[in-house]
């Protein structure tokens, strides 16, 4: 048999809130009737300004509903985000330090057409509405680290216990990076940070929400619960972020030969490079 097609349908707007005095705003709200089933127009949960419609972006989060059935479409001729900008949106635990799931909608671009431009990929980026500014620069921190083992056995050992006891997995085991087991090497390891973008998020009044964060936070209970609210906080974090730094560890790792080193009186180095 045939199923027709069910729309969603949404009830009627309840009552405006009172005025919110930080924010100076109202709020009213509506809940689903009908769920949009058999290839019906999907519930979107959300309401985006009436310009975000039919633009070329995907301003609905997770769906894109904001691009169907569109007839015209007016688009920007870049639609590429800067490397790893989806990392500006995330939540941040500040009581364990630790980076969560992102709480910023890092896909809308607001309907703005903002290019950015980097000289090492020699491309043009679009920023999106999150970002109120991306630049490309490089960043080396004059602190270089360094480490000694006289053998790679040492060296794995010393990371296996390092890892055990910090948790945190950000050490790398020898074989990782093709060396063998043998006692008869000597290491020396050079670590440092580089920093290869900085950004800064757009004011508050300019960010909304991840459609899962926003949708989460629609599930809380209206009065409080420790449970459902500190599964909020480990998932999300308690801040969001401000601004920051995109890079990574740059780490040298040179070995060389003891018994080359004992025969010839000098050092027979190679190295592996990791960043």
């Amino acid at each position: 048999s045939c199923v027709s097609p069910v729309n969603c349908q949404w009830t009627s707007y309840g009552d405006w809130s009172e005025c919110d005095g930080c924010t100076k705003t109202q709020t009213r709200r509506r809940t689903v009737l009908n769920y949009g089933q058999y290839g019906g127009s999907p519930c979107s949960g959300q309401c985006i300004s009436r310009s975000l419609v039919c633009n070329g972006d995907q301003d609905c989060e997770e769906d894109g509903s904001d691009e169907q059935r569109c007839e015209e479409m007016k688009k920007c001729d870049k639609d590429q985000i800067p490397p790893k900008a989806e990392l500006t949106g995330a939540g941040f635990d500040i009581l364990k330090g630790k980076v969560r799931n992102n709480v910023i909608n890092t896909k809308s671009f607001g309907g703005q057409c903002r290019i950015v431009f980097s000289g090492d990929h020699r491309y043009f980026y679009r920023l999106t509405q999150s970002l109120q500014k991306y630049t490309f620069q490089v960043k080396i921190k004059n602190d270089f680290s360094y480490e000694f083992y006289n053998s790679t056995w040492s060296y794995n050992k010393h990371t296996s216990d390092s890892k055990r006891s910090s948790h945190d997995g950000n050490y790398d085991h020898i074989s990782d990076i093709a060396l063998n087991n043998e006692k008869s090497h000597q290491l020396m390891i050079i670590r440092n940070e580089v920093e290869v973008a900085q950004f800064i998020n757009s004011p508050p009044e300019f960010l909304t929400l991840s459609e899962v964060f926003w949708k989460d936070l629609s599930l809380l209970p209206v009065t409080y619960e420790y449970g459902a609210y500190r599964k909020l906080i480990e998932s999300y974090g308690t801040h969001f972020i401000k601004e920051g730094s995109l890079g990574g560890l740059y780490k040298h790792v040179f070995y060389m030969d003891s018994e080359k080193m004992n025969q010839k009186g000098r050092p027979s180095i190679s190295y592996n490079m990791l960043l």
